[in-house]
């Protein structure tokens, strides 16, 4: 068993001093570091020094991989940025090649457009037959002629121009300055409003039985239509009879002068009648008008105005707008001066007789 007799000594030693029998050791001197100390802090410098130096050396590393890696990274892009820009250059070239070849078929498509143009001028003019051309030009004849329409003839005569156009042969042109007189000669033709007259007549007709009478054109009730009740006295039953039979008899029979006279007196039961007959007028107007009979035309209307200036009262607005109406319309020619237009038929037959003539001579050659 081990015993430190360290304290023990220095207790001991400590008292003596204290006693005076042992003086106090003098101060000693400081101790010179001893070398085994010094080697240490040389050695732990020393791994300090090659620690720094050893993580200078990685930082030193790792900094020149980094930029060894983006020196590597930007130069496949300036490598890929080059192809591009020669890729670039490539599609200019082919596009400037492109451009001139098209720029050199530039006057073999307009040659070509050209042609195709051609053609179908020609074929157009090969549909147009002359037979058509005759046939618009009957057309317009006999609608100026036979019903006076001259709008009709007017659109077939420009049709007829119009295909003689495009058939452009000079064989016609005596054709086409005679259409072009006579097409003139329509549109100064006067083309009254036949459609808005008649529709005028039919208004009209709607509008008669709410018109008011004059005053005083009723003829007095017949002593016969409402005869004096006789007593049960003085008359005998069978005459009551005949009467109501030829009362009756009176009622259903109406008899109606014709043209060439004044019309009736009407009694207050018949104004049903003169209503009638002045819509009958009105009728036989609207029908004269659609048929271009001048006469007849204004012969109605002459008669309808006079009867609506005898019979119904003339200080009414509506009586005298419907007799001004008339009257405006009776001045009116509904068929006028007609011009000449089988000039460009004759024409027309003149220059295919020479075709054929031309024709027949080529063929003698």
């Amino acid at each position: 068993m081990h015993i430190d007799n360290k304290p023990v000594a220095d207790e001991d030693a400590t008292q003596l001093r204290d006693a005076g029998f042992i003086e106090p050791p003098a101060p000693a001197a400081a101790a010179a570091p001893s070398p085994s100390g010094g080697r240490g802090w040389a050695i732990g410098i020393a791994l300090l020094a090659l620690l720094c130096a050893g993580g200078g050396w990685l930082a030193g590393y790792h900094f020149e991989r980094q930029l060894d890696a983006r020196q590597r990274e930007q130069a496949q892009r300036t490598e890929a940025l080059d192809a591009a820009v020669r890729s670039a250059g490539q599609r200019q070239d082919e596009f400037a090649a492109q451009l001139a070849r098209l720029e050199s078929q530039v006057p073999e498509v307009t040659s070509g457009l050209a042609e195709v143009e051609a053609l179908l001028r020609r074929a157009a003019q090969q549909r147009v037959e002359p037979a058509d051309v005759e046939r618009l030009l009957r057309m317009a004849n006999d609608s100026l002629q036979l019903t006076g329409d001259v709008e009709t003839a007017r659109l077939a005569l420009g049709s007829a121009d119009r295909r003689l156009q495009a058939l452009g042969d000079p064989l016609f042109a005596e054709v086409r300055r005679r259409l072009a007189r006579e097409i003139a000669a329509l549109e100064a033709t006067p083309r009254p409003d036949v459609s808005g007259m008649a529709y005028a007549l039919e208004g009209l007709q709607g509008e008669l039985a709410s018109l008011s009478l004059r005053h005083g054109t009723l003829a007095p009730a017949d002593a016969e239509q409402a005869p004096a009740p006789e007593t049960a006295a003085a008359a005998s039953q069978w005459r009551l009879v005949l009467h109501d039979l030829w009362t009756t008899l009176k009622g259903l029979v109406v008899v109606r002068r014709r043209e060439g006279g004044e019309p009736p007196l009407i009694t207050p039961d018949q104004q049903s009648l003169l209503t009638q007959n002045l819509y009958l007028k009105l009728e036989s107007a609207r029908v004269a008008l659609l048929a271009r009979d001048d006469r007849n035309f204004h012969a109605s209307l002459t008669l309808a105005r006079a009867w609506l200036e005898k019979y119904y009262d003339g200080a009414n607005a509506a009586v005298a707008a419907a007799a001004a109406s008339l009257r405006t319309m009776d001045q009116v020619n509904i068929r006028p001066p007609l011009p000449e237009i089988s000039g460009s038929l004759e024409a027309l037959h003149a220059a295919l007789e020479r075709r054929r003539g031309a024709g027949r001579g080529d063929d003698d050659t």
